[in-house]
């Protein structure tokens, strides 16, 4: 009698199962923050060492930031700094402050002068294994004053599993001068799909005509990025429900069988 009821009410609870929407969340793998600089004059180049930052398995909040400086017939000075902080595997923020250079190259005998900010790794990415079709959204709000000519690419590497990604521009050539910049990205996720995304700067200027002798150029802003993922809904059930349920069934029929009685 007791075996009879047990697996009355299992199969009835595995049945039951048929309704109950699947749960979906996102797995976090690793995510990293780099920053470098380099200053150029007359062919001399000094480089700042890089700083990077790095977790594993659990997000925490990161930062690095490089100072390069050059001084000599000019002073070149190249920064900028970067933070990441993630609230959950599904949301976070990312912050450059001072991204920039400080030029002053008056002396009749420089001939040429560089910045570059840019990274072989990229100044932010982040890894995670979507458990549920979704989307991840990445909004941006970029400013800069001074002589921004240089401060003014930035894109976004999305790659899912394997596959080599591909390159967004988040924002191209600025005006040279004061910015306010705004945008968007969005790209949708498949459940059970590994995902990379990484942010790229290409920011930096050569100048062997020296235009100008004096540059001072400063951008900041932030990187807004959230994961978005979908419960399938009641009345649709993934397949291993369906198969929990069919089970739950036969259970359950198979004990109602037992329990009829013998008929002569």
């Amino acid at each position: 009698m007791h075996t009879t009821r047990f697996l009355t009410a299992a199969g009835l609870l595995a049945a039951i199962g048929l309704s109950a929407p699947s749960a979906s969340a996102t797995i976090a793998r690793d995510g990293a923050v780099n920053a470098n600089a380099a200053a150029r004059v007359n062919g001399v180049v000094v480089f700042a060492t890089p700083d990077s930052a790095s977790w594993s398995g659990v997000p925490a909040d990161l930062s690095a930031g490089a100072v390069a400086l050059n001084q000599g017939r000019a002073s070149v000075q190249v920064r900028g700094g970067i933070s990441a902080q993630w609230a959950s595997a599904d949301q976070g923020l990312v912050r450059i402050t001072d991204h920039g250079w400080s030029v002053d190259a008056r002396n009749p005998g420089v001939t040429e002068i560089g910045t570059d900010l840019s990274s072989v790794a990229p100044d932010w990415t982040y890894a995670f294994q979507a458990d549920g079709d979704g989307t991840f959204d990445l909004a941006f709000n970029l400013f800069g004053s001074g002589v921004t000519s240089g401060l003014s690419t930035w894109n976004l590497l999305f790659a899912e599993d394997d596959a080599p990604g591909h390159l967004t521009f988040l924002s191209r050539t600025f005006p040279d001068g004061d910015f306010d910049l705004s945008g968007g990205f969005s790209h949708a996720l498949r459940t059970g799909h590994r995902y990379r995304v990484s942010l790229l700067n290409q920011e930096g200027f050569f100048d062997s005509l020296l235009r100008q002798r004096l540059y001072n150029a400063s951008e900041s802003g932030t990187f807004d990025w959230s994961i978005t993922t979908i419960t399938p809904p009641a009345g649709v059930p993934e397949p291993s429900t369906w198969t929990l349920s069919i089970l739950g069934f036969a259970l359950a029929g198979a004990a109602l069988r037992r329990r009829s009685p013998l008929r002569a």
